[in-house]
């Protein structure tokens, strides 16, 4: 499901600032691995609530240098991201999320 929906977003990411992706984890990801293969440079953002499953941390540890903000609403992720997967701090941020 990811790579079919993160052509969408690469064919057309040049009308665009960025691109920003809100839980859709194999999205963000599949579309981080296109702009690598491309070597293209288009700011992306991506909202991940989980990273620390191996198979999803080695691809995010992958692609990471083509995923321009990445955002963690767990603070343990946070922590989890910087230490384990040695995701440069300003990349990546915390929010809360109040419902």
């Amino acid at each position: 499901m990811g790579r079919a929906d993160a052509g969408g977003p690469f064919r057309v990411r040049h009308r665009h600032d960025a691109v920003f992706s809100w839980r859709t984890g194999p999205v963000a990801l599949s579309f981080a691995l296109l702009l690598k293969l491309t070597r293209s440079r288009v700011p992306s953002v991506a909202i991940f609530s989980w990273i620390s499953h191996p198979k999803k941390a080695w691809f995010l540890r992958l692609v990471r240098s083509h995923i321009t903000k990445l955002i963690l609403p767990p603070p343990t992720q946070l922590e989890f991201a910087i230490d384990r997967l040695r995701l440069p701090a300003a990349k990546v941020s915390v929010f809360l999320e109040c419902r």
